[in-house]
């Protein structure tokens, strides 16, 4: 292996794909007192022909950021074919020597193939996203699914989206559900099944869409049904409740005070508990005061509410839904415009003047 003049040098080695060479060195280490970062990204055994060693930028101060395109090895009916991969590589600032870290990571939304696929007698764009960072796509357990199902030449990658598909689900695309049978390593090939079960299409999760109905039962053994509270103003909030002994403060209990505030004029939050752990739940609403109803499963993550609205994990996501049924606000991540709501940027008084909002409707 050629490689630079370097001082404090730190290795890291990148194990992708299943071909002939798997393994894509880097080395990272101060030259000419600045930290610098070099990749083998051609695979060629050589650290100096690929480009120079600068990082792409600073990690809120802590580390450094490299975003590098290598070729990696994949071994296709018999044969070695190297295909790209993009991947960030992390390290810690200013510790390019043993007491450092080196990091690799490919991040999801950047890793993927793209090309066009024909289902249910359309062409569609389809995207497949390598999840846990091996270049193997063939892994179906950890590739997930993008279909640009409204055909805007724009695929919708947020974990609630309706073009998105997570390992072994089913596809409804017009009136036909199909299957992901396999996938080529590299990604360039995939083969579907038509299926004979039925399933919907993914809802549209978005503001000024119908929020998904549903019929569940709460801890009191009411039956809620969606559709039936038409003429409130009705908030979705989809938590988990914190162990016996972790700190009470959640918005759990935000959303009590403006439960409390409101509920005489047509208000009404509704709590997905994500616990699997009945007791648990219990115990920190009883702690808490909260008595707005709870739509609790013994699936614990896997409660059908939060599958119908595509919430994978407790992230203290909320809906508002107007007296008419339509989704006006969610939080989230990923997406900015009209409806949306930051995770972080949400406070009570937000809320209150969203919910007041809504009931003057």
């Amino acid at each position: 292996m050629k490689e630079p003049e370097l001082e404090g040098k730190l290795y890291g080695v990148l194990k992708l794909g299943n071909g002939q060479d798997q393994l894509i060195t880097a080395v990272t280490g101060k030259e000419k007192g600045q930290s610098v970062i070099y990749v083998d990204a051609n695979n060629d055994e050589d650290l100096t022909n690929d480009g120079d060693g600068r990082w792409n930028g600073e990690l809120s101060g802590w580390g450094y950021r490299r975003r590098v395109t290598v070729q990696v090895d994949y071994s296709i009916e018999g044969e070695n074919v190297a295909l790209p991969y993009h991947v960030y590589i992390d390290a810690t600032k200013d510790r390019p020597g043993p007491a450092g870290r080196l990091k690799y990571h490919a991040w999801f939304g950047h890793c993927h193939r793209a090309g066009t696929v024909k289902l249910d007698g359309k062409p569609y764009d389809l995207a497949l996203f390598d999840t846990n960072s091996d270049g193997l796509y063939s892994d179906l357990e950890n590739t997930v699914l993008a279909i640009d199902v409204d055909r805007d030449g724009f695929f919708l990658t947020t974990p609630d989206s309706y073009e998105l598909w997570r390992p072994g689900e089913l596809i409804r695309l017009g009136n036909t559900t199909y299957e992901v049978v396999s996938i080529s390593p590299g990604g360039r090939e995939i083969d579907f099944s038509v299926s004979e079960e039925e399933v919907p299409p993914h809802p549209i999760l978005l503001p000024s869409y119908p929020a998904p109905d549903f019929r569940a039962t709460d801890l009191k053994e009411n039956e809620l049904f969606l559709k039936g509270l038409r003429g409130n103003a009705v908030l979705l909030y989809f938590w988990e409740a914190p162990c016996p002994t972790c700190s009470s403060k959640s918005r759990a209990s935000q959303i009590q005070n403006i439960y409390d505030r409101y509920k005489e004029k047509g208000f009404i939050a509704i709590g997905i508990p994500m616990n699997s752990d009945r007791a648990v739940l219990e115990s920190f609403l009883e702690r808490e005061g909260t008595t707005y109803p709870q739509l609790w499963s013994e699936e614990g993550r896997e409660n059908p509410v939060a599958k119908l609205y595509r919430v994978w994990s407790p992230n203290d996501m909320i809906y508002l839904i107007d007296r008419q049924g339509i989704i006006r606000y969610k939080n989230s991540y990923h997406a900015d415009g009209e409806g949306f709501l930051h995770y972080n940027e949400i406070g009570t008084e937000q809320l209150i003047k969203i919910v007041e909002g809504l009931l003057e409707q």
